[in-house]
């Protein structure tokens, strides 16, 4: 038999078995409820239907670090090719001292002004403005104390994109926000959080979420928090932000190759 490359094949059901109990009896167990049932009744109900599962001493460590400082001086930068006719860039950073007590509201509205929609800065100067990019966005991972920029850009314009997403962020660090930036910024991350009522898979995906963290506001409660964010909270996440990786995916020639036979 051959072996695969991540040894699934050695995993015996004994030994998966026996992993299998474990989970049962030491993992924390999240339920979550959206309904009009009464919380006695349900939770006599879920009683009822788990009291028969195996349970021992409850292990909360997952076993996981976070890094949130990057470990290099300059980004490490990645370059790869293949047949496309668009390059991918993205850059990622560590938040650093931001995540040691992390505000998530703070992080939430300061995603919002630097990528995280149509108001952002990247959206305005690096995609409409300068016309860099088919399109930029960033997100913010909470749990891994990340920041993330994903664009489209031509294979030439890599190096002035890099620059003005790098700038972009330089002036949010500076407090170059402007009033009506950081008050769009709000407006949408509020309206999103208000949105999640109307979805269940929506507010089970926030529980998690908040049960990950250890945090208990519902999302009408981030949402008021978020209307409290100030100039200097998103500033201060941006001056702690370093750099980790810039990647870069570009064509090899082969699909100009292929348009230019197509044209022949």
């Amino acid at each position: 038999m051959r072996t695969s490359r991540w040894g699934v094949s050695a995993v015996r059901a004994p030994k998966l078995s026996k992993h299998y109990r474990s989970l049962l009896q030491t993992s924390p167990i999240e339920i979550f409820y959206c309904g009009r049932a009464e919380e006695k009744q349900l939770v006599r109900e879920l009683r009822d239907a788990l009291m028969t599962l195996p349970r021992g001493e409850l292990d909360y460590d997952i076993g996981t670090d976070v890094r949130m400082n990057a470990l290099e001086e300059q980004p490490r930068t990645v370059t790869e090719t293949l047949d496309v006719t668009q390059g991918k860039l993205v850059m990622g950073w560590r938040l650093g001292e931001s995540m040691e007590e992390p505000d998530v509201p703070a992080l939430y509205v300061f995603n919002a002004v630097f990528g995280g929609g149509t108001t952002s800065k990247l959206f305005e100067n690096v995609r409409e403005r300068l016309q860099l990019c088919y399109y930029a966005g960033s997100l913010v991972d909470t749990h891994k104390g990340l920041l993330l920029v994903s664009s489209g850009i031509a294979f030439d314009k890599f190096e002035a994109a890099r620059d003005e997403i790098f700038a972009q962020l330089a002036a949010i660090a500076r407090g170059e926000v402007t009033e009506e930036e950081l008050l769009s910024a709000k407006m949408g991350v509020a309206s999103e959080l208000r949105a999640m009522a109307d979805s269940q898979g929506e507010l089970e995906g926030f529980y998690l979420t908040q049960a990950l963290d250890g945090s208990e506001y519902s999302p009408l409660e981030l949402a008021e928090l978020v209307g409290e964010v100030t100039r200097g909270q998103i500033a201060e996440i941006a001056r702690n932000a370093e750099c980790d990786m810039i990647y870069f995916l570009r064509g090899d020639g082969s699909a100009r190759e292929e348009d230019d036979d197509a044209e022949d």
